[in-house]
């Protein structure tokens, strides 16, 4: 409003400003490290907007190309020589570093939007994955991308939703398209694997998923090489977030996040460390789909109470139920509070 420009290049280029952190956390798949699809949407949609508003003084940050950051590691303070035990001791078992590799040098503002477009289904319907549930993508949250881009496979999901309700953003007449319903995709970074039958009508195909992949930070789930989502007729069978307790409550990170809660073969009741792990095969031809995903990886318990921190956190387990007003039975030699225990050798893990 302004016209500042020298401010706004410091906001923009500073190190840790804009540009600093929108290629830092963008994966090279075109994801938000915290594996969430309404990050995704958000932070690209704040993207867009400060792209729209800076336009017309002769920025162009919607077509820019932002080089990768080749350590792969947006929280840097969280990965270093000791990053295993750290997680284990001080992080509550969550990993801050981006798997999945580099496979393109670049990241843009539109690679958000376009990262999700494979995934949705025929009512423009995405899976849930980390803390986000399943959600409808394709309407509303289209609008200020299809404002932005012209990008005709937006108008088509645009085009889906029952009622359009964007007065700003909203472009009235919106293109002929048909956007092709795929039969599987993968992003290596994000961890997703889908797959999906080959029925003609697309209400009658069945939506598989499976996790793997950067873990998310404190946002992650214990859930790598676990079944994600299974969608038909537009229900869903299984969602990986079928209760949700916010961040404060112990029931957060001590249940809602742990393996023990997801459609997956666990260890000894335990959780599965947050290692690396990787897409081991993917096919989609005329007669079958088929993929798989892989990990090695420890088993634990949860971070016992769940996150010590959260909403300038209490200094004991016991304290923090008597502030949430909930029962827990008092263990014998528990373990400390927020901390990883019970490890057990690692196990290799296929599906």
């Amino acid at each position: 409003m302004i016209q500042d420009f020298a401010l706004v290049d410091e906001v923009l280029y500073a190190p840790s400003g804009l540009i600093d952190k929108f290629r830092t956390y963008t994966m090279p798949d075109g994801w938000w490290y915290e594996c969430t699809v309404s990050y995704n949407l958000w932070v690209a949609s704040e993207y867009i907007q400060v792209a729209l508003a800076l336009e017309p003084f002769g920025y162009s940050l919607l077509a820019e190309k932002f080089p990768v950051d080749y350590n792969l590691t947006p929280e840097y303070d969280k990965t270093w020589e000791n990053e295993r035990e750290d997680r284990r001791l001080l992080h509550h078992g969550h990993s801050f570093r981006i798997q999945g590799g580099i496979h393109q040098p670049y990241v843009t503002i539109k690679m958000m939007v376009d990262a999700l477009l494979p995934f949705l289904d025929y009512r423009g319907w995405m899976f849930g994955v980390n803390d986000a549930t399943e959600r409808e993508v394709g309407g509303g949250s289209f609008e200020l991308a299809y404002y932005a881009f012209r990008d005709s496979r937006y108008a088509e999901f645009i085009r889906r939703t029952p009622q359009r309700s964007d007065l700003i953003y909203g472009v009235p007449d919106l293109p002929e398209g048909n956007q092709e319903t795929v039969k599987g995709a993968y992003a290596d970074n994000a961890g997703v694997l889908m797959l999906r039958s080959g029925q003609k009508e697309p209400r009658e195909r069945i939506q598989a998923v499976l996790r793997y992949g950067t873990h998310g930070g404190y946002h992650g789930h214990f859930d790598h090489t676990g079944l994600l989502s299974l969608m038909r007729y537009g229900r869903s069978f299984y969602n990986p977030e079928m209760v949700w307790y916010s961040y404060a409550p112990y029931m957060y990170n001590f249940y809602v996040q742990t393996s023990l809660s997801k459609n997956m073969v666990i260890v000894d009741l335990k959780q599965q460390e947050a290692e690396e792990s990787h897409r081991c095969f993917f096919h989609t031809g005329e007669m079958f789909q088929a993929g798989g995903v892989e990990t090695e990886a420890a088993w634990s318990y949860p971070a016992y109470g769940g996150l010590r921190s959260s909403m300038k956190g209490p200094r004991s387990f016991k304290e923090k139920t008597e502030r949430e007003a909930r029962y827990f039975p008092d263990a014998k030699n528990p373990p400390a509070f927020g901390v990883l225990s019970g490890f057990t050798d690692r196990y290799s893990s296929v599906v």
